[in-house]
């Protein structure tokens, strides 16, 4: 597989951590090529066209930092003429088009980050903070999983 990953600040690193940890418990994935998408369509599509280039057959899925660079990969999936080797796209964020990609069998799975829990709680610790109370060094918020079998419970909100 490849990462597509969004540049080299916090949040691309810990998404891209984070899934060569997971890679790491199965012997028979492994990460053959990595690089950035800077967070936008065109250049995972470029990024996209130049791993699957280079690599060949060696690629079977696309894991994104986002839904635009997952978008991107799957252009350049189907630029390449590889769209029938089912080659799986997962992004992150659940944008409304995102969700339409999965709806439509493309993009295989996203990751919704929901703006209003993860704001809700940013309020909660601040108030926890403000009283005084002793934090955990880190806080972790729910997140879900969408694929074809619950993208219409996400579409609407």
């Amino acid at each position: 597989m490849a990462i597509i990953r969004g540049g080299n600040h916090e949040a691309a690193v810990n998404r891209t951590d984070g899934a060569k940890r997971i890679v790491a418990l199965y012997p028979d994935m492994r990460v053959v090529a990595e690089d950035s998408g800077e967070w936008f369509r065109e250049p995972g599509l470029r990024v996209a066209e130049n791993i699957l280039t280079t690599h060949g057959d060696e690629i079977s899925a696309f894991l994104c930092n986002n839904d635009e660079m997952a978008l991107g990969a799957l252009l350049a999936i189907d630029n390449l003429g590889r769209s029938d080797q089912g080659i799986v796209v997962t992004g992150v964020d659940g944008v409304p088009e995102g969700l339409e990609s999965i709806k439509l069998g493309r993009l295989a799975a996203t990751v919704y980050q929901d703006p209003e829990e993860q704001g809700a709680g940013a309020v909660a610790f601040a108030v926890r903070i403000a009283k005084g109370e002793k934090m955990p060094q880190e806080a972790v918020l729910t997140v879900n999983l969408i694929t074809k079998d619950n993208v219409d419970d996400f579409i609407n909100r």
